[in-house]
C-alpha cells in the first residue's frame, strides 16, 4: 500500500480555516499534521541534532509540505504594568528576546522544509510584501496593471501637495499591512499629526471611488473573483462587510494579476482590486501573501480549500 503523505499545518487548531483545510486533506488522502505555535514551545519537545529535525516525535524529513495558516506570534502588553514601568522595561526586554529565539526556531523549520524539496505554501518570505508597503508598491507599480497614485512621506508640505492634487481627500493607509484600517483624510489631517511626523513617515494614496474586488490565485490558476458588498460609508473592505457577490472580470486583466504574482514569488494569493465604475477601469490595490479564504469561501460556494487541498495530494 502506498504511503500516505505527510502534510504540515501551521496555525491554531481553533482557527476556521486550519480545521477546513485539514478536512479537505483528510479527504483527499493526505496525512495532516497540525502545529500550533500558540502552545509553543511549552507543549512542544524539540530535538535537533545531527541533521535530524524532530518535533513531538514527528521527523520533519518525513514531512512532504506545509501549508503556513500563522505563526501565531505572542503579543506583549503593558498594561499590566502601568504603576512599575521599570518592571514592565524589563518584562518587555525579556520578551522580545524569548520571541526572537522562537521565530527564529519557527523559521528554521520552514527553510529545512524547502532545502528537502517539500511545497510550502504562504512562505514566510513573502510575508516582507506586507511588512514593505513602500516596496511592494514599488512593485505593483511595475505591473502592467493601473496603480493609484501613492506616497510614502514625513514631510507635511508634500502631504499636503498631494492631497491637493487629488481633490482634497485622499487614503491614509498603514506602511505595514494589517493593523491599521484605511481611512478617508483631508490636508486638515496633517496639521493634527504634523509632531507623529518627526519620528516616521506616512502612507497615503488616491481614491479611487468604485467597490472591491478579491481575486485568488492559486499557482498559475487564476480560482475566482468577487464583489465585495459593504456599507457605503465605508471605505475598507475589511469593515462595514455584507456579502460576496462572484464575478467575472476581463481575460486580460486576469492574465495581468497571474503576472504580478508570480514576479512577487506568490503561490496562493489574495489580490485586490478597486474597479471604478465611472470609467469602467480596474486598479491593483496590493497581493496579499497569506490571504484569508474562510469567510469567501463560506459566501460564494468556491471550494478554495479543496484546491489548496489537492496541492499536496
Amino acid at each position: 500500500m502506498k504511503k500516505k503523505k505527510t502534510i504540515c499545518i501551521i496555525g491554531s487548531e481553533k482557527n476556521d480555516e486550519v480545521t477546513l483545510i485539514k478536512q479537505k486533506m483528510t479527504d483527499k488522502g493526505t496525512a495532516p499534521v497540525i502545529f500550533d505555535f500558540s502552545e509553543f514551545p511549552d507543549k512542544y519537545r524539540i530535538e535537533i541534532r545531527n541533521g535530524n529535525y524532530i518535533i513531538n516525535g514527528v521527523d520533519i524529513s518525513e514531512i512532504d509540505g506545509a501549508y503556513i495558516n500563522s505563526f501565531v506570534i505572542k503579543p506583549f502588553t503593558f498594561k499590566k504594568y502601568l504603576d512599575d514601568w521599570d518592571r514592565g522595561e524589563h518584562e518587555f526586554m525579556k520578551y522580545q528576546v524569548i520571541e526572537r529565539e522562537n521565530t527564529s526556531f519557527k523559521y528554521s523549520l520552514i527553510y529545512f522544509l524547502i532545502s528537502r524539496g517539500a511545497l510550502v505554501i504562504n512562505h514566510p518570505q513573502t510575508y516582507l510584501y506586507h511588512a514593505m508597503k513602500a516596496y511592494e508598491y514599488f512593485l505593483l507599480k511595475e505591473s502592467e496593471l493601473r496603480f493609484p497614485d501613492s506616497i510614502s512621506s514625513n514631510d507635511p508640505e508634500k502631504l499636503k501637495l498631494f492631497i491637493k492634487t487629488h481633490s482634497g481627500e485622499v487614503l491614509y493607509k498603514a506602511n505595514v499591512g494589517g493593523y491599521l484600517h484605511t481611512t478617508l483624510i483631508n490636508a486638515k489631517i496633517i496639521d493634527e499629526i504634523k509632531e507623529s511626523l518627526g519620528v516616521r513617515p506616512v502612507m497615503l494614496q488616491e481614491y479611487i471611488p468604485g467597490y472591491n474586488i478579491r481575486c485568488y490565485i492559486l499557482g498559475d490558476q487564476f480560482l475566482c473573483a468577487g464583489k465585495i458588498l459593504q456599507k457605503e460609508e465605508y471605505v475598507d473592505s475589511r469593515m462595514g462587510f455584507k456579502s460576496i457577490e462572484l464575478i467575472e472580470i476581463p481575460k486580460e486583466i486576469r492574465k495581468k494579476i497571474l503576472h504580478i504574482t508570480k514576479l512577487q514569488g506568490l503561490i496562493f494569493s489574495g489580490v485586490d482590486l478597486m474597479f471604478d465604475e465611472t470609467n469602467k477601469k480596474y486598479y491593483l490595490l496590493e497581493c496579499n501573501s497569506s490571504p484569508m479564504f474562510y469567510n469567501f469561501e463560506k459566501h460564494t460556494k468556491v471550494p478554495i480549500s479543496l484546491k489548496l487541498a489537492e496541492c499536496f495530494k
